[in-house]
């Protein structure tokens, strides 16, 4: 694991797809921190046009990531969208069949796909994206940077446990990407490909108020909050188990379990251990919690 290849980058072009797939999938409304809330505001202020868009159009996200990784000009969303209506059907296939098996469902009807696609983006674009808040962008930008500078300080596997705060990969890759995003908060949003993974790890937007506390020591507080979810963490101390295994000690429904294993993940307090075929074990990260002391310590203005 240590001789893959890892990057971190970030281009408003990154967030304008992590947007759309935010807001098209019923699925994350529940569980994103934006909520229902936000769903509901951006709904609202879409055209007609743009909301048949998004109900019928497959988004294929995992060619469009390809495509990004592409275009020669990404940080621009003008110009990510100009070449990729430009670009040839024969191009799209080259760049997409590197990564993955020549005979994906994702490249069947490839232009009718493209034209409703750079249709749909570019009114995306005009009637959500570019009134985002500024800050956000400035704030996805600079964490890409800071976190590029720790690239020599850190093993990878190392460093990506640390950026996605659990994600522990177990298996072979040759190229790992990781990209900072908001409207998936506080999830992680992973593609794998033949060889290469990209991740969309999960950055909060703090406010600046001192004297609210941060997101991070929300989330924990908030997590911690639960006997269950607390049997789970003292389970996890002795060593990696199955989320069948999960089940079967805490003695709830599966779909509870999940809910308490997300907000544990989101909380950073259990280590995900991604082996190959997306098989998945968890384990407890003492660092988190040792981390959240010092945090709340912090906060509390309690440090000597």
């Amino acid at each position: 694991m240590n001789n893959i290849k890892l990057e971190i980058e970030f281009s408003e072009s990154n967030e304008l797809i992590t947007s759309l797939l935010a807001f098209k999938t019923k699925s994350l409304h529940k569980g994103i921190q934006l909520g229902n809330s936000w769903v509901r505001n951006v709904k609202s202020k879409l055209s007609e046009t743009t909301l048949a868009l998004i109900a019928n159009t497959e988004l294929k996200e995992s060619i469009l990531n390809l495509l990004l990784l592409a275009c020669p000009k990404k940080d621009s969303v003008h110009d990510f969208l100009e070449w990729i209506g430009d670009v040839s059907v024969g191009e799209i296939f080259e760049q997409v069949a590197t990564w993955t098996p020549e005979d994906t469902n994702d490249l069947r009807n490839i232009n009718e796909w493209r034209s409703n696609m750079v249709q749909l983006l570019s009114l995306w674009y005009e009637e959500y994206y570019q009134h985002l808040d500024s800050s956000i962008i400035n704030t996805l930008t600079k964490n890409a940077q800071k976190n590029r500078e720790l690239l020599k300080d850190y093993k990878p596997v190392d460093l990506i446990e640390e950026i996605t705060n659990g994600l522990r990969l177990e298996f072979k890759v040759k190229r790992i990407i990781l990209i900072p995003q908001y409207h998936i908060s506080p999830y992680n949003l992973t593609n794998d490909y033949n060889g290469l993974t990209i991740i969309y790890y999960s950055t909060q937007i703090e406010q600046m108020n001192p004297d609210f506390p941060s997101l991070s020591i929300l989330n924990i507080a908030r997590a911690l909050m639960d006997e269950n979810r607390l049997r789970i963490l003292r389970y996890l101390t002795n060593g990696e188990k199955s989320f069948t295994e999960i089940v079967q000690f805490i003695g709830l429904a599966k779909s509870t379990v999940h809910y308490h294993m997300v907000t544990l993940r989101s909380a950073g307090l259990v280590r995900v251990h991604v082996y190959s075929q997306g098989r998945e074990r968890y384990s407890l990260r003492n660092g988190a919690l040792n981390k959240f002391n010092s945090d709340l310590t912090s906060y509390l203005g309690l440090e000597k």
